[in-house]
Order: structure tokens, then sequence, then C-alpha cells
């Protein structure tokens, strides 16, 4: 007998807070545990929490909020742009979701929503894309009927408070009664994955994934005197160059499609450049290479740039040839 909407969306729903440990891990930069979760259906909002709306676009409209009690949101914020533990528990104890906390926590919830992707793909075959419609400590307001996973989230020893997550039992209703589609299959590992490449094979695939030459390079660098060490820096490798300030200019010029690459000075750019790579995730071509350049590269950045997005993580120094190379151009 076919599923009814309501329990294929719960279905959805369970494996989505199985999914979503490792991605909030990843992008917090601590261990993140979820608790039993307990399905409802009725939501009553929480005071304390921060609320994202995510808007599906594709393959059909709806709504899906994440809501984190502010010690969550706090630690996810601080996290991301890099604050020490210490600090991050000062602002918790005085219970300060700042308005800069808030852009932060944006960035973060993009970055989280590849994992309730990955989550519907696997379980009914269905690719989705969802995009940050507003995020706030004011609870949406939801008329639909709803489904809510609820539980306890952690992040180590940092933050641990309530999670949820309201969707509306329609959401996945054109899964409903359908026998499960498969997902994309994965490939099996060769025998000999694990031995290293020969300097011939690195040559090879250099080659064959090398970006091409044509097409501009887009830098994002929002301040005038960076800009012009920049400009020094690549005036002979016959790159055609543009700047631009902040996401929405670059989402602009990614719209255009004359952009061939992105390069992401981390330096200059608010969270090291992490809410860059989440717009162009969310929003611009996949396929438009994203390269981040850093004078101080950690860890958690390098981590945390590459679960965002970004295809090249390049240290500072660095000279226009090794810069040139590493964007294709010949």
């Amino acid at each position: 007998m076919p599923a009814p909407p309501t329990a294929v969306s719960k279905r959805i729903l369970e494996r989505i807070w199985a999914e979503l440990p490792a991605q909030l891990g990843t992008v917090v930069s601590v261990g993140a545990e979820l608790g039993p979760v307990a399905i409802e259906e009725s939501w009553t909002p929480r005071a304390g929490t921060y609320h994202a709306v995510l808007d599906r676009e594709e393959p059909s409209s709806g709504t899906l909020v994440l809501a984190f009690e502010v010690p969550l949101a706090i630690a996810c914020a601080g996290q991301l742009v890099l604050l020490p533990d210490e600090a991050v528990r000062e602002k918790i104890a005085k219970n300060d979701l700042a308005p800069d906390d808030l852009d932060a926590m944006g960035e973060c919830v993009n970055m989280f929503s590849s994992a309730i992707v990955a989550a519907v793909r696997g379980e009914i075959g269905e690719t989705e894309r969802f995009v940050l419609r507003s995020g706030s400590l004011a609870p949406p307001e939801l008329e639909e009927p709803l489904l809510v996973a609820t539980g306890e989230l952690r992040f180590g020893e940092l933050a641990c408070g309530c999670f949820e997550i309201v969707a509306s039992r329609s959401m996945w209703t054109r899964g409903a009664g359908e026998p499960r589609r498969s997902a994309p299959p994965e490939v099996e590992p060769a025998a000999g994955d694990g031995v290293q490449l020969t300097a011939e094979e690195l040559a090879a695939i250099r080659a064959a994934t090398q970006v091409g030459f044509s097409g501009k390079t887009v830098l994002v660098v929002p301040l005038l005197a960076q800009r012009r060490e920049w400009t020094e820096l690549l005036a002979d490798s016959g790159l055609e160059i543009e700047y631009v300030g902040d996401s929405h200019q670059l989402l602009q010029l990614c719209r255009s499609g004359v952009v061939d690459r992105v390069v992401i000075d981390a330096d200059a750019c608010p969270s090291g450049g992490l809410g860059i790579l989440a717009a162009l995730r969310g929003r611009a071509d996949a396929a438009i290479p994203r390269v981040v350049v850093a004078s101080r590269p950690t860890r958690r950045h390098l981590v945390s740039c590459m679960a965002a997005g970004a295809t090249v993580y390049v240290a500072k120094p660095l000279e226009a040839a090794a810069l040139s190379e590493h964007l294709g151009a010949r």
C-alpha cells in the first residue's frame, strides 16, 4: 500500500536528522551531536530561538524552518568567524546574539542546507535547492499543517540546546506512494587508489582540470588599498580582471555569464570569505572555480572553506606565476 504523505515527510525528516550532524560539525569545527528525534504534527515557537527560513526553489516551492536556541546560534556564528571558544562562551553567558552574528548565522545555514539536499536525494532521489530567505529571532508565520522534528543539539562542550526542523506536511508529497528513486550511484574506489600518482599522471590530471583562459577573473576585494596590491601582483598575468566588493555585486556578474573564475581575498572579506562562498554555492553556477587566498591559513578556515564550496585554497605570500597556475592562465 502506498505510504501516506505524512509518513513520507516523517521519513525524510528522520533522514535529514541523521545527515545533519556531519555537516554541522564541519562548518562549526567542533563535534556536533543530535539527540533522539521526536516528530510532532504541530508547532509552538519557542522564545529565545533563532529561526532560519529556507525557501525551496526546485523542484517546486516550499518552506523549511531551522530553529536553533540562541546559545547554539551564538556558537555557530562565533565559530564561523573564528572567535576563541572563551569569547563564544562569554557571548552565550550574556545571551548576546548581535547583528553581525545574525549575518554569520545566515552563512552557516546556507552551508547546512547541503546536508538537507543530500538527505532528500538519498531518500526519494529528488534533487532540491534551498536558499535562505531570512534569519531572525522572530518566528515566521506558517499556516499550513506542519511536521516538526525536535531534539537536543550539542556542539562539543561549547553549547547545547533545542533544535527543530519545521516543514509543511505536503512538502514532499510528490514522493508519496512512488517507488524510491535511486540516488546517483557512488563510484567504488579502484583497487590501486591508495598508490601515489606518478609525475606523468599528475601532469595529465592538471591539464585536464585546468581552467580555460577566456572570460573574466573576478576578485572579491572590498578595500581599495588591497585592490592596488592585487593589480600590481597580476599586472603581467594577462588575465581580464574585475573587482567586486561583496556577494551582491559578484552574483550580478555571475548571472551575466561572463565570469570564468572567482578569487576571494579572505583577509579582506568578512568571515574570511565564507559568506561569499555560501552565496556562490546557493545561487550561482556551481561550475565556476572559486579560489580562496589567505595570509593566515588555519585548519579550521581551510576545512570551512572547502565545505562551503572552495575549489582551491592558496596561502599568502604568493607570486603571480603561482596564482596564474592555480587560475589556469597559460
